[in-house]
């Protein structure tokens, strides 16, 4: 942190110019502050890195054995409330075919789902699809926009149709979540950000799925939080 003293205790021009590179006190207090006053008691003894802090400042904690990596040395920050559920482990097939969830922009941020105003161009659907069952032959692909169509048909509306009703949407949108957590990987083509697949990567995450993203936001937190 740029500070006064950060600044008397710099004895060239080396380290004033490396001084005034760094955040300033305001700045510093903007974005740590609020992290500080959300730590509870179960922090108490972890090394927390505070936010905005250069990663290569800090080694990497390791864990040794009783003691988690938290315990030893400096990691990134995690309070414990990002803590994984404990005896969590990555989701696995056992012997079965595996089930690949597609993920993806829909909607996008378009304000109204109409006729003539549909979804994004959907095939990068199919193209996943085929890229998976050349990679896994006995790959269990599962669409959900494939899913909601075909539970529309059924009632014998459109996904238009059945738009305008609330109930109708947030049924069909639990049902899509629950087919995240009954798979083993997911893929998410995200040229663009879609509030649903977020949704659907973080229930991913916390069932312990695989997850790929393809996507150009590479500093979206979310994204790089989940990958």
């Amino acid at each position: 942190v740029n500070t006064d003293m950060l600044n008397q205790s710099s004895s060239t021009e080396e380290e004033v110019a490396w001084c005034r590179q760094q955040r300033s006190p305001e700045d510093f207090a903007a974005a740590v502050g609020p992290f500080i006053l959300s730590l509870g008691l179960e922090d108490t003894g972890r090394n927390l890195v505070a936010p905005g802090c250069p990663e290569s400042y800090y080694q990497t904690g390791v864990a040794y054995k009783d003691r988690p990596a938290w315990a030893n040395g400096f990691g990134p920050f995690c309070p414990a409330r990002e803590d994984e559920p404990p005896g969590k482990k990555p989701r696995t097939s056992e012997g079965r075919p595996r089930k690949y969830f597609i993920s993806g922009v829909m909607l996008a941020s378009k304000k109204k789902l109409k006729e003539d105003e549909g979804l994004v161009p959907q095939n990068y659907r199919q193209q996943i699809a085929d890229a998976l069952r050349k990679a896994d032959p006995a790959a269990v692909v599962v669409d959900p926009l494939e899913a909601v169509k075909a539970r529309a048909a059924r009632s014998g509306v459109t996904i238009v149709d059945w738009n305008k009703d609330d109930a109708a949407v947030k049924s069909a949108f639990n049902d899509v979540v629950d087919m995240v957590r009954e798979c083993d990987v997911i893929v998410s083509n995200l040229p663009e950000a879609s509030m649903g697949s977020a949704v659907e990567l973080w229930e991913a995450r916390r069932a312990g799925l695989k997850i790929f993203t393809i996507s150009p936001m590479a500093d979206n937190w979310m994204l790089r939080s989940v990958t």
